[in-house]
This record gives structure tokens, C-alpha cells and sequence, in this order.
């Protein structure tokens, strides 16, 4: 099962349902422009053609020179010689962008079904690049590949699923797309 969120929504939901990662861009977060770019251009897209870039304390993959995908729980940290997981999700090695390349592209190799893919109005306080205006949004309502997460109830398309609140953690949209069997 391919499902492409831009927040880390499709890793709680690969977890939840007990499958492997079927694509490179899980627990990664994708500014609202190069997920609908990733989304209109899936098919032609380039995505053995990456670079790794170092932005603040993130780390960036850029595919196919197009599109910024930041791999926020990996961090390098000197002292660790071999992958240490410091919470569930977060990574920490001296070689972070050696391991963020072997995770992506052994991911790669397993991405082969045509994605699903999540939008969601998630506020990300610290990082506002990373939200979803109500007019991202809207962008995919109504498209099949599609799921729509909102607690905007102005926002309706046969693809759209209600949260609470645009406070809502990738846990609790992950099991409110289960909830609904949308997935």
C-alpha cells in the first residue's frame, strides 16, 4: 500500500496497519507547493535523481531537482556510531545523510502501486512553511487517489474526512482515516 502524506500521517498509518514503508517520503514533511507539484507529476517524475541538503537543523531531500522533502526526525549527532532511535520516530548518527539515502532509496525500491495520497489543514506552529491553507485544500477535493483531512466543515467532496481541530496529531489523523475505513 503506497500512501503519500505531506506530515508524517502515512508513517502512523503504516505503523498502525503493521505494513513496511512503501515509499521514501514517510515521516518526512513536504511544503504545500511540492506536494501538489509531487501530486500532478507523479508518473514522470525522476525519483532515483535526488540530492541531500542540510537546512537548519533538517535535512532536505530534493527530488528530481523539483521538489523539497524534509526528513525532520533524522539528526546528526556526533557521538552516535551507528543509528540510535531516541523516541519512536527520531534518529540520531554521526552519518545521518548516508543512513537518510540508504532509508530513501530501499524504500524506493518497494514504492510500486499507484499512491494514495493525504492532504491534511494540520497546523505546524513552528514551522509555518509546512501548512496547508484552506485553498491547498481545496485543491484536491474530489479526486479519487485522494483523502482530504480538515475540521473545516465548509470544506465537503466525497474524499473528505472531519478531525477535531487543525491541532490534531499525525496519531489521532491517522486513526481517524481507519476509523472511516478510507484506507
Amino acid at each position: 500500500m503506497n500512501i503519500i502524506s505531506h506530515n508524517c500521517t502515512n508513517g502512523r498509518i503504516y505503523q498502525m496497519k503493521g505494513l513496511k514503508y512503501e515509499n521514501p517520503f514517510v515521516w518526512c514533511i513536504i511544503p504545500p507547493q511540492d506536494f501538489l507539484y509531487l501530486y500532478n507529476n507523479y508518473g514522470v517524475l525522476n525519483f532515483r535523481k535526488i540530492e541531500i541538503e542540510k537546512e537548519g537543523d533538517d535535512y532536505k531531500v530534493v527530488v528530481d531537482g523539483k521538489i523539497n522533502v524534509y526528513y525532520v526526525h533524522y539528526k546528526h549527532d556526533e557521538t552516535a556510531e551507528k543509528p540510535i532511535k531516541r523516541t519512536p520516530i527520531d534518529v540520531y548518527y554521526n552519518k545521518i545523510e548516508d543512513y537518510i539515502i540508504e532509508k530513501y532509496f530501499n524504500r524506493l525500491e518497494r514504492m510500486k502501486d499507484k499512491p494514495i495520497f493525504i492532504v491534511t489543514d494540520r497546523i505546524f506552529p513552528k514551522k509555518q512553511k509546512f501548512n496547508m491553507s484552506t485553498e491547498d485544500l481545496l485543491k484536491y477535493v474530489d479526486k479519487e487517489d485522494c483523502i482530504v483531512v480538515t475540521c473545516d466543515r465548509n470544506i465537503i467532496g466525497k474524499n473528505v474526512v472531519y478531525s477535531r481541530d487543525k491541532n490534531i496529531d499525525p496519531i489521532e489523523i491517522a486513526q481517524t482515516i481507519l476509523n472511516e475505513k478510507r484506507i
